[in-house]
């Protein structure tokens, strides 16, 4: 005996929630394929920005596989991480698309506030301009200035707000603003 171990219990709080948790759950498999790794080896092989890091990472395996894996031709492209960001669209929902623009901006909470109450449709009027917020001193107030003209372009009023979760922390990296390309 004595395999079993000090602590009893560790239910958690019940079945109820296993729903959620199954979505944020990655395959194992999966995972392994396109780990911290991969994903930085992926970002410099092929030239993008270093912000992706932070968006392939808080993709599901399964949209990461579906960004990454098929082959990337890039012969003569002007915007390499354009057009990564074009498959990236194709296989995030708007939702959590937002919650990148949150974090490669490192925008604070009156934005995510204010994003929270905008349908899909809005938030992606507003990351239409581009999902980094490039050479801004005060990317905030950039992102606040695009939500208001959105707001003031919009006809509809109708339609639901997305559901943006709590922003969680600061981009695993420290992003030098003043640093050009």
């Amino acid at each position: 005996g004595g395999s079993g171990g000090g602590r009893g219990g560790g239910g958690g709080g019940g079945g109820h929630s296993s729903t959620a948790l199954k979505l944020a759950v990655p395959k194992r498999s999966d995972a392994s394929r396109h780990g911290r790794e991969e994903i930085s080896d992926y970002v410099s092989e092929h030239g993008l920005e270093s912000w992706m890091n932070d968006v392939f990472e808080m993709m599901a395996a399964r949209q990461r596989a579906s960004v990454m894996d098929p082959p990337l031709r890039l012969d003569g492209a002007r915007n390499p991480t354009g057009v990564v960001m074009s498959r990236v669209r194709n296989a995030v929902p708007v939702e959590r698309r937002v919650e990148m623009f949150v974090r490669v901006n490192d925008l604070g909470e009156g934005v995510v506030d204010r994003l929270s109450t905008l349908t899909a449709e809005q938030c992606e009027a507003v990351m239409d301009t581009g999902l980094k917020i490039e050479g801004a001193r005060n990317p905030s107030g950039v992102a606040m200035k695009r939500i208001t003209t959105v707001l003031k372009n919009s006809r509809d009023r109708g339609g639901r707000p997305i559901n943006l979760s709590a922003r969680q922390d600061r981009p695993a990296y420290n992003d030098d603003r003043r640093q050009s390309k």
